[in-house]
């Protein structure tokens, strides 16, 4: 039997401007654009016992700022003494950065080394990104006749979600540029017993960039040449409160914004130290936003366990992968897959600059309590 013939629809007729081409789609922007590192900074600085304010440096111009790289390594220490370090070491050897923008005005800090450290660990930039599992780390060397040399690498984050580049910023005016201040501490700050001879910090930096993705692509398609809603801009700040022991009802200011995370650093107002931050911090705790709880006396250790699903930090606390004594996380910023960071926004708490931010609960000592905010100003649309 012969085969069956296909049978074929017949052409429709042509209209006046048929035979344009069809549309072509649009290249998201992290398609079309390149990822782009280069350095900017390299100075050395022999430490002493005050501190040293370094910079204002120019941020190299290039595409769009994700982030900037700080890489400091102390080296040449050298002695007889039994060396031995403060509570935040290494990363209080940074006693404030900043990141200032073209206009003048910060958009990052200031902070301190620690406040960068804990960014860094908790502020949902990176997975695995506890600075003391990098590479880049090295532990102060302690104890007798030790060097008190040391290590560290942290990032200043600009962007906000790598996943489509919100937050990145156009960084391509070399004659306008955005800048970076850095003040290295006091070696008393860093050290409880300081080397015979201390060591030389070499500071580095390094520009985390996005390039200028060109009109079109290799199949004609048209590129997205800026990151969705391009100008929405994120801050990290912080606020300190001296709070008597009892009963307290602290009212955030930060407000005004998308607030993405809250990282709440309690120490002892007698002492300084976090080592019983966690004892003295309110257990239970409430979060109030314009009277409506988010949180309702939550325990301590549902906040802690909160903290190690949506982080994955199961070591012991002050150790690489472990959380950090006196430090608890309200994070906005896991409605992705259950961590924080890469998320859709959709967990982001929506302020204005009459909104009641509040943490209430009774501190069992004197506490200085420090609350860094991570929050976002939008320029467009930003939600996915």
């Amino acid at each position: 039997m012969a085969p069956a013939t296909l049978a074929t629809a017949p052409a429709a007729p042509k209209t006046q401007g048929s035979d344009k081409k069809a549309p072509t789609m649009l290249v998201p922007f992290t398609r079309a654009a390149r990822e782009h590192l280069e350095p900017f900074v390299d100075e050395s600085k022999a430490l002493t016992t005050s501190s040293q304010q370094m910079g204002p440096y120019d941020v190299a111009a290039y595409g769009f700022l994700r982030g900037i790289y700080l890489q400091i390594e102390v080296s040449g220490g050298t002695g007889s003494t039994t060396v031995a370090v403060k509570e935040d070491a290494p990363w209080n050897l940074i006693q404030e950065v900043s990141v200032i923008d073209v206009n003048g005005a910060p958009i990052f800090g200031p902070l301190s080394g620690y406040d960068l450290y804990l960014l860094n660990k908790y502020g949902g930039h990176a997975w695995a990104a506890d600075p003391r599992q990098s590479p880049g780390f090295t532990a102060p060397v302690v104890g007798a006749s030790a060097s008190g040399n040391f290590n560290m690498l942290l990032r200043i984050p600009i962007e906000i979600a790598a996943r489509d580049g919100l937050g990145a910023l156009p960084n391509q005016n070399a004659a306008s540029t955005y800048k970076v201040r850095l003040t290295l501490a006091s070696a008393d700050d860093v050290y409880s017993t300081k080397p015979t001879n201390l060591g030389t910090a070499r500071v580095r930096m390094h520009l985390d960039a996005w390039s200028q993705p060109t009109g079109s692509d290799l199949r004609g398609n048209v590129n997205a040449q800026v990151p969705p809603a391009v100008g929405t801009t994120m801050f990290n700040s912080k606020q300190i409160f001296n709070l008597a022991s009892g009963q307290q009802t602290t009212q955030l200011k930060r407000v005004g914004n998308y607030i993405r995370n809250l990282i709440f650093v309690n120490r002892d107002a007698s002492n300084g130290t976090r080592a019983t931050g966690a004892t003295n911090f309110p257990d239970p705790v409430t979060l109030s936003w314009d009277t409506r709880p988010l949180l309702t006396a939550v325990p301590k250790m549902l906040m802690r366990h909160l903290m190690q699903q949506r982080t994955g930090y199961t070591g012991t606390a002050e150790t690489a992968g472990g959380p950090d004594n006196g430090v608890f996380v309200v994070d906005f910023a896991h409605d992705f897959d259950g961590k924080i960071g890469a998320e859709l926004r959709d967990g982001w708490l929506g302020t204005v600059q009459s909104t009641r931010l509040e943490i209430q609960g009774s501190f069992s000592a004197a506490s200085v309590l420090t609350v860094l905010t991570t929050d976002v100003s939008p320029a467009g649309e930003v939600f996915v």
